[in-house]
């Protein structure tokens, strides 16, 4: 793992991905969360081992590194995806090389998020699949989100044994719905 002022900066080392981690330095709520987050991050990258890389900016350098993502060649769609910060991207070559457009990559938010057990869950799986030597690390990943979003639109839908019987928060199931719809077009 190494971590850099900028995501402009050449590994000497090819890695199978990279994550990167994105967030925003003026938004109060989500310095808290990376504070909370640290923790996990850095036992996230102890198990990537050198199978993977993380990249967090420094404190410092948060606004000119999410400047050098935001300038890469987004669609308007794409754009509004990795604007759901706190997040991390996934890429499989250099970040200055990285075209969305014809390499492959996956965002993971984390923004209302509010189970950090959660996101250690997935930050657990996303290394396990990692550290497989034969597989198709995008293909696995994004199977690990589907079953994410799955799960949290599964919790927005309650059966209760009463007249009733069903109980959704069509807010929230229009959000996941929406976002899983979204994903399945990539």
């Amino acid at each position: 793992m190494y971590i850099t002022g900028n995501y402009f900066t050449k590994s000497s080392k090819r890695y199978k991905c990279d994550f990167y981690m994105i967030y925003q330095d003026y938004l109060q709520t989500q310095m808290s969360c990376m504070k909370d987050l640290s923790l996990l991050l850095q036992r996230f990258a102890r198990e990537l081992g050198e199978k993977a890389d993380l990249t967090v900016p420094f404190l410092e350098d948060i606004e000119k590194t999410n400047y050098g993502i935001l300038k890469k060649n987004w669609t308007s769609e794409q754009l509004k995806i990795i604007q759901n910060t706190p997040g991390m991207l996934m890429i499989n070559v250099e970040f200055a090389e990285f075209d969305p457009q014809l390499n492959e990559w996956l965002y993971f938010s984390f923004q209302g998020e509010n189970n950090l057990k959660g996101i250690e869950d997935l930050l657990k799986e996303l290394a396990e699949i990692i550290q497989k030597e034969e597989c198709d690390i995008f293909k696995k990943a994004y199977e690990i989100k589907r079953k994410k979003l799955l799960k949290e639109l599964s919790d927005a839908i309650e059966v209760k044994p009463q007249l009733t019987g069903i109980s959704v928060d069509l807010k929230e199931a229009i959000k996941l719905i929406k976002e899983i719809r979204k994903n399945s077009r990539k």
